[in-house]
């Protein structure tokens, strides 16, 4: 049985084993008019409970411990807060620290530092900063964000900013790599689409379509073998231009029985040469060029006219005649050509040359329709 010894000299009570329960129907007020409460153990201070001016100090009395708070969370023991000493006192919370809608984090200096809102919104008074080459991130990528000590920013995703986020002013391409190269359909340049700040891409083709393109189609055809007479059309003897270096742009006309076919819709500068020559007179010698817009019926849209007067008989006396006609081909199925030569003397001979160009026709597209 254990004992209780009341000493009165020395204000002691001692306990010789076991525990000391005090069982008080009302409450326990300890008066300590010298200002401090001290536990001890094996009679070394552990805690000091202490009045200074009225203020409440607790002590940790041995150097370096820790003031930790524990309790109980749906039956399970935690620790829910440390007060690290032998870190000046950092405090680490075992989970979440919330304060009142719009409450304030802050300095002794700054006691406004930081305001949370009641929707989370965190402002601050004044710079955030972090260490260098430090990362700012969400929990499933916390390098989101990482800023060297240089101030470069990198992005481990690419960054998306809202609709008409970035100024023009903002965009500085003096410093970037010239392309070196001549720029080409399948380059790609940046457009506000309908202005209605949303950034798409663009093929530089597009480009093209739309100022025009310049010239993107032209081809000469000839006749490679002389005839004479009358022809409507001529419907035989025809090439496409292909030597000494001479060549075509964009997509070629196609012919079948002396029609040719555009390649596609657009604006054509269509012109023919027809070259005469014969050891006789020929009062008119004309290149015809005729046009349907039914892909039937055809109607003579551009004429040229020439004459032979031999002055000297034994030779042959030549003329050529030229004409052009500017097309608007709104439907390449409707919308075609032929050539027609008419000569007042059908012993007129029509010159044609399989390696160089006599009488030939030439296309060129101009512009869209």
């Amino acid at each position: 049985m254990a004992n209780i010894e009341l000493d009165g000299a020395n204000k002691k009570i001692t306990v010789d084993s076991g525990d000391l329960t005090l069982d008080i129907p009302g409450d326990i007020i300890l008066d300590a008019d010298g200002a401090n409460v001290t536990f001890k153990d094996g009679g070394t201070s552990v805690l000091d409970f202490s009045n200074s001016s009225t203020d409440a100090v607790l002590t940790v009395s041995t150097q370096d411990k820790d003031l930790i708070i524990k309790g109980d969370d749906g039956g399970g023991a935690i620790t829910a807060a440390t007060f690290d000493m032998s870190d000046a006192g950092t405090l680490v919370l075992n989970h979440d620290l919330k304060i009142a809608d719009d409450g304030q984090v802050g300095s002794a200096s700054a006691a406004d530092a930081m305001i949370i809102s009641s929707g989370g919104i965190v402002t601050f008074k004044d710079d955030i900063l972090i260490k260098d080459g430090g990362t700012i991130g969400s929990a499933s990528d916390a390098d989101a964000i990482a800023i060297a000590a240089n101030g470069v920013v990198t992005f481990s995703q690419n960054p998306v900013f809202p609709d008409g986020g970035v100024a023009i002013a903002d965009l500085d391409i003096d410093g970037g790599t010239d392309i070196g190269a001549d720029i080409v359909d399948a380059d790609l340049f940046i457009i506000d689409d309908g202005a209605g700040g949303t950034n798409r891409k663009t093929a530089a083709s597009r480009l093209k379509t739309y100022i025009g393109g310049g010239i993107t189609m032209a081809q000469m055809w000839r006749l490679n073998s002389a005839f004479s007479g009358d022809a409507q059309p001529i419907a035989s003897n025809l090439e496409a231009v292909d030597t000494d270096a001479q060549g075509n742009i964009g997509s070629a006309m196609t012919e079948s029985s002396g029609i040719f076919t555009f390649p596609s819709t657009g604006y054509y500068l269509v012109s023919f040469n027809a070259d005469f020559y014969l050891n006789a007179e020929s009062r008119y010698n004309q290149a015809i060029i005729e046009v349907t817009e039914n892909n039937s019926s055809y109607s003579e849209a551009g004429k040229s006219s020439s004459h032979i007067n031999v002055m000297n008989s034994g030779n042959s006396g030549y003329s050529h005649s030229f004409t052009q006609v500017l097309l608007d081909v709104s439907n390449t199925t409707n919308i075609k050509v032929r050539f027609t030569i008419s000569v007042s003397n059908n012993s007129v001979n029509v010159a044609g040359n399989t390696d160089y160009n006599r009488t030939w026709m030439s296309f060129m597209r101009l512009g869209d329709t």
